[in-house]
């Protein structure tokens, strides 16, 4: 099974393999984003259809164009794969912009990373674009946000996106459906509230 961590940089998730813009020795890809493609240590490209789950953590705000990236990503996935991203909401979205200019302007130098200055809803650009077959949007306590999008068209069980939703901290989630699953009742039970005790 792969599951690579884009944007996972020092602090990767147990059993994903690593990824990120930023060269480095210790990372299993990097992604070349004048080339639009994910390599591995020897220069080789990822095979489409070879990916399970891409996570995809504080990475979307720093893509110039991410229908691209999306598609890109789109295609690496196994026909059961599954799109994690996990970024910034909204309204802390000026925040988290000065923060991006002090740590990778000041602090660290690094300025092949992009600091886009307004708000992009990718959630709305992917819905939009691809064919995912469902689309979960999940929401913590914190400033972040996280979307799931599975690429196969079948029923996902509420157990495996319960499972998913709280092994990486969110509290509850909203389903999204074509307007010929809700037609057809397909959508019926996707919303889930997760409560803590």
């Amino acid at each position: 099974m792969l599951k690579i961590d884009f944007g996972s940089g020092y602090n990767l998730k147990k059993d994903y393999r690593s990824c990120d813009f930023i060269t480095s020795p210790g990372l299993d890809f990097f992604y070349d984003k004048n080339k639009n493609m994910i390599i591995d240590k020897t220069g080789k490209e990822i095979e489409d259809e070879s990916v399970d789950v891409f996570r995809i953590r504080n990475v979307i705000h720093h893509i110039t164009d991410i229908k691209p990236l999306i598609y890109y990503l789109y295609k690496k996935l196994k026909r059961d794969g599954v799109l994690f991203i996990i970024d910034c909401k909204e309204e802390f979205y000026l925040k988290n912009t000065i923060l991006d200019i002090i740590w990778y302007r000041f602090l660290k130098n690094y300025n092949e990373i992009k600091i886009i200055p307004y708000y992009r809803d990718y959630n709305k650009i992917i819905k939009e674009t691809f064919n995912f077959g469902s689309c979960f949007l999940f929401y913590n306590k914190n400033e972040k946000q996280a979307s799931l999008f599975y690429k196969k068209k079948e029923k996902y069980c509420m157990e495996k996106i319960i499972k998913d939703l709280e092994e990486n901290g969110f509290d509850y989630a909203l389903a999204f459906a074509t307007k010929e699953e809700v037609e057809v009742g397909a959508a019926c039970g996707q919303l889930s509230i997760i409560s803590e005790f």
